[in-house]
């Protein structure tokens, strides 16, 4: 349905229900958002729904979303208004009895040597991790795929696998079964932010939205891969009345 605004709520605090997209490596990235535009104003509510890149692009055109959590490097969508919160980085997640547990970085041609599990092929985050791969030189032969984060680091902890995955979600699952080593040579990362339609007028819910992004990126969210800045368009045109 997108988005939904009680036009009964005072002007200087709406309320409603925001639809968000989100890339299943980006789930962790939601809560900030959300917490954000919350403390502002309270009465939103959000639908946060993990979803893959393109069927965020998708879902966008068709209204069945607000905004999009997503890679901004292949945002697909025609006319789309953008703003970086993060680049994601890559980390080794192995079992803390695993050869490479106690190493302060490795190479992904080192982790490409060891019995790896993925996501499936069709996942975005998959062929990032592949291009680095094959960037280093090797070919990576995972032997268990899945299509959930989740099922992956369950995986990992049984002390059979290694898994390369996004090091925000390594945060949410290192302690003292697991731990997460960067991954060099190269470093791979991509940019991560929201994406929304560029309209006229911007929804306030979706404009506060965009508004939390920009008070949570982080200093190199918008250096592309070529060093230059990600053209993100002017929001400040398009608030519409809404207030900081």
């Amino acid at each position: 349905d997108g988005l939904r605004e009680d036009l009964s709520g005072r002007a200087d605090e709406p309320e409603g229900r925001l639809t968000l997209g989100v890339i299943p490596a980006a789930l962790t990235e939601a809560a900030p958002l959300a917490a954000r535009l919350r403390r502002r104003w309270p009465r939103v509510r959000f639908v946060v729904r993990s979803l893959s890149s393109a069927r965020i692009a998708q879902e966008l055109e068709t209204f069945e979303i607000d905004a999009g959590l997503t890679y901004l490097d292949e945002a697909a969508v025609e006319r789309g208004l953008t703003r970086p919160l993060y680049r994601e980085r890559y980390r080794l997640l192995v079992h803390a009895s695993h050869p490479l547990a106690e190493r302060e970085a490795a190479t992904w041609a080192e982790a490409a040597a060891h019995p790896l599990c993925a996501l499936t092929p069709e996942m975005r985050n998959r062929r990032i991790t592949d291009a680095a791969f094959a960037a280093a030189g090797v070919a990576a032969a995972p032997e268990v795929e899945s299509d959930s984060v989740i099922a992956l680091c369950a995986m990992v902890r049984t002390g059979g696998f290694c898994s390369a995955l996004p090091e925000r979600i390594c945060r949410l699952v290192t302690g003292e079964a697991l731990r997460a080593i960067p991954l060099t040579s190269p470093e791979a990362s991509q940019r991560v932010g929201l994406l929304t339609l560029d309209r006229e007028p911007l929804p306030a819910l979706v404009a506060g939205l965009m508004e939390a992004a920009e008070a949570l990126a982080e200093p190199d969210a918008a250096i592309g891969a070529d060093d230059g800045v990600i053209e993100t368009g002017d929001l400040n045109s398009r608030r519409g009345g809404v207030r900081m």
